[in-house]
């Protein structure tokens, strides 16, 4: 008997301290999971992976599909085992060794449950969604049902068309394509100009910059319903967040590139208000919107010149 016990002894403390030495083993036995068919349904698409429930009945969503379907870029950082999720200037961090989810640069706060993994998949709890990506989450008929806010908006720009439709226009995005949905409610506009065009001003080969949900329907090619539609052929427009300030000249960055663009005195800079303000008024870490020159440097990192710059600052006012 003796034996016995001093041979468990022995493989407990062999299990403990192999636990220890390796931080990024996760032990998940404390919440066993619980099989569950529910589905989750992202504005009416079902998700190819259903939720989780534990033990303790706490609902546990699909990190990266739920993510990626409400426009976030999804980027898993190995060497701290950590999450982040990235949409144009919100960026939400996840550390998936403890109950630690950070918006932004405020400090860590706790969930009901910490991102889980399960089978190679990253779990959430359900208050993540309300909490942290700007949406609403509820029980339907057809399971968890996640709808984003009606404010939620994005842009995608630089799509060259390649297609014209009745209701539809193809385009490339990227190495891909994307199909633009149509509606009575869509607003078309020329960049600079105030008289109003239509669908049938469009031509194969025109550049456009589309505002529509942030929310993508999961299939492929993309479906992007147009809340407005801008055409940019004599211009450019980007996104991010400035990462430095020049004497004539900020530095701009987003998850896919990093530009600087020179500022002179035809540059027009506008806060969130729309009142006209000047480059003194910019800081590090605002969100900027930026129509520039089609001509860029090929240089590291790239260099332009900036048309016109809309900051999400009331500074200046």
């Amino acid at each position: 008997m003796k034996k016995i016990m001093t041979l468990t002894l022995s493989l407990l403390l062999l299990v403990t301290g192999f636990s220890f030495a390796n931080p990024d083993i996760m032990l998940i036995s404390a919440n066993p999971i619980s099989s569950t068919n529910q589905d989750v349904v992202l504005n009416g698409v079902k998700l190819p992976t259903p939720l989780k429930l534990l033990n303790d009945q706490t609902k546990m969503v699909p990190l990266r599909e739920m993510a990626e379907g409400l426009g976030y870029k999804v980027i898993w950082n190995g060497s701290t085992r950590s999450i982040e999720l990235v949409k144009g200037a919100v960026y939400i961090t996840i550390d998936t060794r403890s109950n630690a989810y950070t918006f932004a640069r405020r400090a860590p706060e706790a969930l009901t449950k910490g991102a889980t993994i399960i089978d190679g998949k990253t779990y959430v709890p359900v208050d993540f969604i309300e909490n942290y990506l700007n949406a609403g989450a509820f029980a339907g008929e057809n399971g968890l049902e996640i709808m984003p806010s009606i404010g939620d908006r994005t842009i995608s720009s630089q799509l060259v068309i390649t297609e014209i439709k009745e209701n539809m226009i193809i385009v490339k995005q990227g190495d891909g394509e994307a199909h633009v949905m149509i509606n009575a409610d869509t607003i078309f506009k020329d960049y600079g100009k105030t008289q109003a065009i239509s669908l049938k001003d469009l031509k194969v080969g025109d550049t456009i910059k589309v505002e529509h949900p942030s929310i993508m329907i999961l299939i492929y090619p993309a479906q992007l319903n147009a809340f407005e539609i801008e055409r940019l052929n004599t211009v450019a427009y980007r996104e991010g967040t400035i990462s430095e300030i020049g004497d004539k000249s900020i530095t701009v960055k987003n998850y896919q590139e990093e530009i600087i663009y020179h500022i002179s005195d035809a540059t027009t800079i506008k806060n969130i208000n729309g009142a006209s303000v000047s480059i003194e008024h910019l800081r590090v870490g605002n969100h900027v919107k930026i129509y520039h020159n089609l001509a860029m440097t090929k240089s590291i990192p790239p260099q332009t010149s900036a048309i016109s710059i809309n900051v999400d600052s009331f500074m200046g006012k």
